[in-house]
């Protein structure tokens, strides 16, 4: 762990990507928290055509109050609030050790823990502000605990103590990321299943933690946006399982050659549907039913979080195809057994190699530290007045390094659509990035609509007419 951990921290890197521009919220959070503003008021004008660029109401709170501390005494320190994600994730992987510590040997952890540790999505997450790793964490918290409390629970039993700390956790995965929720629900289901009707102690559990819920949606934050991004038709649901299904391929990524990436992901993917079946059938834990109804969330969910979608449960995935695996090896004689293990590792070798190679073979994509990016902002800083709205492919971002209150275009937005939101905020400034160019900037913004005012080698500001 220790070793985990050292190596998440010297990987660390500079800045922060511009592509995940939900660090630049959690921040701003942080700051109205410190500085006595209301926790939403981040600056951030919601697109009706593109809600899936964030919610109009803001982020949910824990990670944000995770942050203050840093931000109260070391203001926008990326590096500091990394370290955060970085222990998170080397608490969730203690946590994860301690749920699978009755179903693998010690041998079978150890090899599970480095599959998750090692794997690039993870160490690539491990660098960002964001809220997969402390998820993570309060997630598999919740579910340790709840397979420690149910050990011997009686049906009539209220265990008022154990119920209120776990739905603190509950909560605190909630209020971390909305879809926590599934915690709870998949508490229920068990509890269902095993005692046949609601155990007063998931009665407990329940009533404190949705007050805890009503509390932070009547004094901070409600989920709206998240509730009117929902689409339970058969289309929408199926369109979402071929895009995760796909996402799910690149979990084997190797760089190199496709057909070998799905070939393994068929596969592995198979002996994980073994052993969750398995699982669900032996064990009918928290666990799987947490797995189930995740899922179901992403299937109605009209937002394609592709990666970050699939992270909070990829450690359950490998958990249960290493449980495929050895239910195979054990139906197979000893030199079998040998080749089995000896084929999986050099699949996991040539994977994470190739994709780490790939990776560093990729061109690097826009950060906080480009000086291009940083000129870009003290010219907006110095040059506009604090009222003028701003257009920006990462609009929260821009917020975040020049105050300025920020909006941004969809990439499948048709002119029209773009020309009216334009018009509607109204923006006064658009700033084109060359690492994102969109169709609209053509249509709407240099068809004589606007004027150029400022430009460097990745970035273009232009003022809106009459603005």
């Amino acid at each position: 762990m220790a070793l985990i951990g050292l190596g998440y921290l010297l990987s660390l890197t500079p800045g922060h990507a511009l592509i995940p521009d939900d660090y630049a919220a959690y921040i701003m959070h942080a700051a109205n928290v410190v500085e006595g503003r209301p926790y939403s008021e981040i600056k951030f004008i919601a697109n009706p055509d593109a809600m899936w660029m964030g919610p109009a109401e803001g982020y949910p709170p824990i990670y944000p109050l995770m942050l203050a501390p840093v931000y109260k005494f070391l203001g926008v320190n990326f590096r500091a609030m990394k370290v955060i994600t970085v222990a998170c994730f080397v608490i969730f992987l203690i946590l994860f050790l301690r749920l699978i510590d009755p179903i693998l040997s010690r041998y079978g952890q150890i090899c599970l823990l480095l599959i998750i540790a090692l794997h690039p999505f993870f160490l690539e997450y491990g660098d960002y502000v964001l809220s997969e790793m402390p998820y993570l964490m309060f997630s598999f918290a919740v579910l340790l605990m709840i397979e420690i409390c149910y050990q011997h629970l009686d049906v009539n039993e209220w265990r008022f103590t154990q119920a209120l700390f776990l739905a603190v956790l509950i909560y605190c995965a909630y209020g971390t990321r909305t879809i926590g929720i599934t915690l709870l629900a998949a508490m229920g289901l068990m509890d269902l299943v095993r005692f046949k009707r609601p155990s007063r102690f998931f009665c407990a559990v329940l009533f404190l933690t949705l007050s805890f819920v009503a509390i932070q949606m009547k004094a901070l934050t409600a989920p709206h946006t998240y509730v009117k991004l929902t689409n339970f038709s058969p289309g929408a649901v199926a369109e979402q399982f071929m895009v995760y299904s796909k996402r799910l391929s690149y979990v084997w990524a190797n760089g190199w050659s496709r057909l070998f990436q799905i070939w393994v992901a068929l596969v592995m993917t198979a002996f994980a549907a073994a052993g969750f079946v398995r699982a669900l059938w032996l064990r009918r834990s928290a666990t799987e039913f947490y797995l189930l109804v995740y899922l179901g969330v992403l299937a109605v969910y009209t937002v394609n979080l592709y990666d970050r979608g699939l992270l909070p449960i990829l450690p359950l995935y490998f958990l249960y195809a290493f449980e495929g695996v050895l239910l195979l090896a054990g139906k197979l004689s000893r030199q079998l057994r040998f080749g089995l293990a000896g084929a999986l590792a050099l699949i996991l070798i040539v994977a994470y190699v190739g994709d780490y190679q790939a990776r560093l073979r990729a061109r690097p994509g826009p950060n906080t530290e480009d000086i291009d990016f940083k000129e870009m902002c003290a010219f907006i800083r110095e040059n506009t007045a604090p009222s003028d709205v701003v257009a920006f492919p990462k609009p929260r971002s821009l917020t975040l390094f020049t105050n300025r209150p920020a909006a941004g275009l969809g990439w499948d937005e048709t002119p029209a659509q773009a020309a009216r939101f334009l018009r509607d905020v109204p923006v006064g400034i658009v700033v084109e990035a060359g690492w994102q160019h969109s169709f609209w900037e053509d249509a709407v913004v240099n068809e004589g609509n606007s004027r150029l005012i400022y430009r460097n080698s990745s970035y273009k500001v232009l003022r809106m007419k009459g603005m």
